[in-house]
C-alpha cells in the first residue's frame, strides 16, 4: 500500500528495477509486473507486485505427479 499522492514516475521506477533484477537473474525468474489493485477513498493506493519463477510450473506438475503417483501404487 502506498500513499494517493504518490507520483506515477516512483510506481515507473519501482517497476523497472524489478524489470532489471528479473533481467540480471534470469535463470530464475521470467517475468515481473506492478499492477495497481484498488484506489480507496483517495487515501491510499493499493499495487500487487507479482514475479513468475521460471521452473513453477514444472516444479508443481512433478510435485503432483509425485503425490499421485504415492497414492495409486499398486499394493
Amino acid at each position: 500500500m502506498i500513499s494517493y499522492n504518490t507520483s506515477l514516475d516512483i510506481i515507473e521506477e519501482l517497476r523497472s528495477r524489478l524489470a532489471a533484477y528479473v533481467n540480471e537473474n534470469n535463470r530464475e525468474w521470467c517475468s515481473s509486473a506492478v499492477l495497481i489493485d484498488k484506489m480507496e477513498y483517495q487515501n491510499a493506493i493499493h499495487l500487487t507486485i507479482v514475479m513468475e519463477r521460471k521452473y513453477s510450473v514444472y516444479i508443481s506438475f512433478v510435485r503432483q505427479f509425485l503425490i499421485w503417483n504415492f497414492f495409486h501404487r499398486p499394493t
